[in-house]
């Protein structure tokens, strides 16, 4: 007869069970007698359960198990987590199972053996080398089960299967990229090619005509595949030109976003299907595409024996002022045969002109090129070293009155002309001291709420930000040597833009007179009036409002008083002619056909 009514096979003293309610434990006692389990779970000690219902309910746990190590060698797996993170993921996967998801591993091994802070950074790094050794399979999904296979995946079978995980267009044709150092292996392996060409025709029939530049890239992708398949590209459709959009304007969105080879193949195919429009699409591109795009249509001139054609169009559009901020950029730092013909000292004056017109429709683009106008001596070099005394003096008078500048940016800039040509110095020191003496006298006329805003901004400055980054330095500077501190540079170069910028804000404010723009007597143009005028090319009625130094809408035509388009306006009457230079395009003459007062809503 037996000693107990009740037996137990899986459960004994002192092995440890997961529960799915209760979590982990550890069995402390097993009493047969009466048919009691006694378990010591993580939230609850102590907890008495029946045999029967435990043999049911409770897994238990192998001594290499994860959260057995964890709560034994949780000493063990902090070395693993540092020096052999791969080795710690594999034991969780192969102890966790159809549980190891992202989410799951995260639980178990924060914070005790990876701390919360420490987490994104460490789960990347392990992410990458989980890859790199190619004997995970790793789910995009964070509550996904990542798997350890039985054989390292070859590097050509590890894209491709990324390129099927691939989820939406953009992961997919970042997966195709990735295929490209492969091509050679693939290409051998018919069915794998196949299977590629597959995929990338599901994706693009499945991808909304919309998104232009994505279904292009596809294309090309999808035309190179077919062809190592000896298929003719006239046997597929669409073609790039197909999707391209019919509004040339919209060209350059999708330009952008296509890689330097794509561009090049695009505009092959433009100028070979439609070569009448060739140059009006190139002047188009020319004025509103980046460096990369401006590069490749210099590239397919010079393949076609048409460079001469091609710097004669950029010529044009420097004269005309038309080019943007990127074309220029790369006229001042290209190489292509030619372009130092088109490095002369007035290209200064047409540099100024598109950095004013960008910087007004507050674009970053001309960031770019105002950086490298400030701080490439070599360019400035280039431009002015053999320059005529008066080139230089035309040039150094736009920059005296140009607004594009910030103060010590001109200051500089001025200093470097100098250097070059000393003949200006007299010309520089007498119009800064005028300059400086005019603006410390002239008030700001500004509008209440624009004097609001500023106001505002200082007393954030002077109450959060200046605070906030002295914090920041003493933080910094606890980290160390300071020769090698990252963080305490940063913040003390961040310290030197904020008192900058507190030091404008007094100056600016110690000047400013708020006003409703009320009582303006609108017999001329003046601040707070409101004017229309008649181009007289296309006889289009132009109307702006010229209100504060602080108010400016381009889109709604509000500029301010201070800016060369409302200089230029001040005083005009009814019936003037006035020469504008507006945000794009050639300058235009118009005709001043009424002025009112502006009155406040």
């Amino acid at each position: 007869m037996p000693d107990s009514l009740f037996s137990t096979t899986d459960l004994q003293t002192g092995s440890y069970c997961i529960h799915k309610s209760w979590g982990f434990g550890k069995i402390r006692e097993i009493d047969t007698t009466s048919g009691k389990v006694v378990i010591d779970f993580a939230q609850k000690s102590n907890h008495l359960m029946d045999i029967e219902y435990a043999e049911e309910s409770l897994e238990i746990l192998p001594p290499d198990h994860v959260l057995v190590l964890k709560y034994n060698k949780s000493e063990e797996l902090r070395t693993l987590a540092n020096n052999d993170p791969v080795a710690l993921v594999e034991r969780l996967v192969r102890s966790l199972e159809t549980q190891a998801s992202c989410e799951k591993i995260q639980e178990i091994l924060c914070p005790e053996i990876v701390a919360e802070t420490d987490w994104k950074k460490w789960w990347e790094n392990t992410r990458n080398l989980l890859k790199k050794s190619g004997r995970f399979e790793i789910p995009n999904k964070k509550n996904a089960p990542i798997k350890v296979l039985e054989r390292a995946l070859l590097p050509q079978d590890k894209a491709l299967q990324d390129l099927m995980n691939a989820k939406g267009p953009a992961e997919f044709i970042k997966a195709l990229e990735g295929l490209k150092k492969y091509e050679s292996l693939l290409r051998d392996n018919e069915a794998q090619a196949q299977t590629i060409l597959g995929l990338i025709e599901s994706v693009l029939s499945k991808t909304p005509k919309s998104q232009f530049a994505t279904c292009i890239q596809l294309i090309f992708y999808r035309n190179y595949w077919a062809q190592l398949l000896g298929k003719s590209e006239r046997e597929l459709s669409p073609q790039p030109l197909d999707v391209l959009p019919s509004n040339i304007s919209s060209w350059v969105q999708v330009f952008e976003k296509l890689s330097s080879h794509q561009q090049a193949a695009l505009l092959r195919e433009i100028k070979m299907r439609r070569p009448n429009e060739w140059e009006a699409n190139t002047i188009t591109l020319l004025c509103y595409g980046d460096q990369k795009l401006t590069e490749n249509i210099a590239e397919l001139y010079r393949e076609e024996g048409q460079a001469e054609a091609f710097l004669n169009i950029l010529n044009r559009l420097i004269q005309e002022r038309r080019l943007n901020s990127e074309s220029m950029l790369w006229v001042c730092k290209s190489r292509f045969p030619g372009t130092e013909r088109l490095r002369k000292p007035d290209l200064i004056l047409a540099i100024l002109s598109i950095i004013e017109r960008e910087q007004a429709m507050e674009t970053k683009r001309s960031n770019r090129l105002y950086d490298a106008l400030i701080s490439d001596k070599g360019m400035l070099t280039d431009l002015l070293q053999k320059a005529e005394i008066e080139d230089v003096r035309d040039i150094t008078r736009a920059v005296l009155l140009s607004t594009i500048f910030k103060d010590l940016d001109k200051r500089s800039f001025l200093a470097s002309i100098i250097k070059l040509h000393p003949e200006v110095e007299s010309m520089v020191s007498g119009q800064e001291q005028k300059s400086q003496n005019a603006q410390a006298q002239a008030p700001l006329i500004v509008s209440w709420e624009s004097l609001a805003r500023r106001k505002a901004e200082l007393e954030e400055l002077i109450n959060k930000k200046i605070p906030d980054n002295s914090k920041e330095i003493a933080i910094a500077r606890s980290y160390g040597d300071l020769r090698e501190n990252h963080e305490f540079k940063a913040a003390k170069e961040m310290q030197r833009v904020l008192l900058r910028r507190k030091a404008e804000l007094e100056e600016a404010l110690s000047r400013a007179q708020g006003t409703d723009f009320r009582g303006v007597i609108a017999d001329s143009v003046k601040i707070g009036t409101v004017v229309t005028l008649k181009n007289a090319s296309d006889q289009k009625e132009i109307t702006y409002t010229i209100l504060g130094a602080w108010d400016s809408d381009p889109h709604q035509g509000i500029i301010s008083y201070q800016s060369a388009l409302g200089q230029a306006l001040l005083n005009k009457k009814v019936g003037e002619w006035v020469t504008l230079q507006v945000e794009e395009g050639d300058p235009i003459t118009a005709e001043v056909i009424s002025i009112k007062p502006y009155v406040t809503e």
